[in-house]
C-alpha cells in the first residue's frame, strides 16, 4: 500500500520568571497583651524584604515553616513566634517553577508589658512654713508592686505620659502648681521602652487655719478669784468649720474649753489655742499672753494733775465692755465701748469736768456689771 506522509507541528510555550531575592527583615517586637498574645502587622515588613523589588511584580508571603516556606503553602498573617518568609515572581505563583527565595526569616518577640496599679493621693497642710513639698515617689512601691526590670517616671498630662515628654524632673521635691493636682505615672518596661502602663493619683494641698487676738492686752488680778475672757479671732474659718483646743501655760489641755473663747482665765502666762479644720485635718495654733497686774482696786477718785499717781479712772483689769459716768444731776458726761483707762474726768466732748462725785456704769467680763461713785479731786 501507500503510506500516507503525515508532517506533524508542536509548538511549545517557555514561560521566563524573573528570579526573587528575600533581603533580610529585622525581628519584630510587640508587647503582651495578655496570656503570652501580641498582635504584629507582618506586612510592614514587606517593603523592607523587597527592598528594590517592585511589590507589582513581587509577591511576599509569610509562613509558620521553612518547608511551607519553599511549598509556599499555608501562608499566615497571624502573630507566631517564627517567621519564614517566601518571595516570587508574581507570575510564578502557583505555577511550582521554583523561582523563588527562602533566605530569609525574623523572629516575633513578645516583650512583657508592666502593670501600673492604683496609687493613693497625697495630701499636705500649708502652714506657711514653704515645706508644702510633695514626694512624688513615696507610694512608688504600691504603684509597682513586685515588678522587677520596670522604670518609673512622672507627668502633668496624660499626653506628656504617653509620648514620655516633659516627665518631672525632680519627683522626690515637687511643689504642686494648683490643688488639687492630678500627677500621672508611666511603668515601663526596661528592656522595651514601649510596653507600659500608665495610673494616675491626685495631690492636694489645703489651708491651714490662722487666728489672731487682735490688739487686746490681756491682764488679770493678782490671786484673782473672777477669771477674765481671751477671745481668739478667726481669719480664714468660721466655728462651724472647725474643731477647738486650748492649753495653759503648762502646755496642759483646759478641759472644757473648746470655743473661741476662753472664759477660765485666773492667772497669766502664755495660752495657746490649737484649731483644726474638720473636713481636712489641717491644724494651727495661736499663742496669746496674760499679764498680772500689780492691783485690781476700782479707784474711789482720781486726780488729773498729771503727777503720774492716780490721774486716770484705771479698769485695765477687768476687761470692761462699756463704761457711762454721769453726773450728780443723773446727765450722761462720759462713756466709751472697750474701756480700760481714758477718763481723766473729761467730757464726751473733751471738756474738764468740775471737782465733785460722779456716779459710774461699768459692764464687764461679758455679762458683768457695776455701779458706783468716783470722785474727781483737782
Amino acid at each position: 500500500g501507500i503510506c500516507d506522509d503525515f508532517t506533524f507541528s508542536i509548538i511549545a510555550n517557555i514561560n521566563f520568571f524573573d528570579d526573587a531575592n528575600a533581603n533580610q527583615a529585622p525581628d519584630m517586637e510587640a508587647c503582651d497583651e495578655g496570656a503570652g498574645n501580641a498582635s504584629f502587622d507582618l506586612e510592614s515588613q514587606t517593603a523592607t524584604i523587597l527592598g528594590t523589588q517592585s511589590n507589582a511584580d513581587f509577591v511576599v508571603t509569610y509562613h509558620e515553616t521553612l518547608s511551607d516556606a519553599q511549598s509556599g503553602t499555608s501562608a499566615i498573617s497571624s502573630p507566631y513566634v517564627a517567621v519564614d518568609v517566601r518571595v516570587e515572581d508574581i507570575d510564578a505563583v502557583g505555577s511550582m517553577s521554583g523561582c523563588a527565595s527562602t533566605n530569609t526569616s525574623f523572629n516575633l518577640v513578645v516583650n512583657d508589658a508592666p502593670e501600673a496599679y492604683a496609687t493613693p493621693n497625697q495630701e499636705l497642710c500649708d502652714d506657711g512654713s514653704g515645706s508644702n513639698i510633695f514626694d512624688l515617689t513615696l507610694n512608688e512601691a504600691v504603684t509597682i508592686g513586685t515588678q522587677t526590670n520596670v522604670s518609673v517616671s512622672y507627668y502633668t498630662s496624660q499626653i506628656d505620659a504617653e509620648t514620655s515628654t516633659n516627665a518631672i524632673k525632680n519627683p522626690t521635691a515637687y511643689s504642686n502648681t494648683n490643688s488639687p493636682q492630678t500627677i500621672f505615672v508611666k511603668v515601663e518596661n526596661s528592656s522595651a521602652s514601649e510596653c507600659y502602663a500608665i495610673t494616675s493619683f491626685d495631690i492636694a494641698l489645703y489651708e491651714t487655719p490662722e487666728t489672731q487676738f487682735g490688739d487686746v492686752v490681756y491682764e488679770v488680778c493678782p490671786n484673782a478669784t473672777t477669771p477674765i475672757t481671751v477671745t481668739a479671732i478667726p481669719d480664714n474659718y468660721t466655728s462651724n468649720e472647725v474643731s477647738i483646743v486650748w492649753y495653759d501655760q503648762n502646755d496642759n489641755i483646759i478641759s472644757g474649753e473648746n470655743s473661741l473663747d476662753l472664759d477660765t482665765v485666773l492667772t497669766e502666762g502664755t495660752y495657746t489655742i490649737e484649731v483644726t479644720f474638720n473636713d481636712t485635718g489641717c491644724s494651727n495654733t495661736a499663742t496669746v499672753d496674760v499679764f498680772e497686774l500689780e492691783s485690781c482696786v476700782i479707784p474711789q477718785g482720781i486726780s488729773p494733775n498729771n503727777d503720774g499717781f492716780n490721774d486716770n479712772f484705771d479698769l485695765s483689769s477687768f476687761d470692761v465692755q462699756r463704761l457711762e459716768i454721769y453726773n450728780r444731776y443723773g446727765t450722761l458726761v462720759y462713756s466709751k465701748d472697750s474701756y480700760s483707762n481714758e477718763w481723766h474726768g473729761q467730757s464726751n466732748d473733751g471738756e474738764e469736768l468740775p471737782v465733785g462725785t460722779y456716779y459710774f456704769v461699768m459692764k464687764y467680763q461679758g455679762s458683768k456689771q457695776k455701779a458706783a461713785w468716783v470722785y474727781i479731786n483737782r
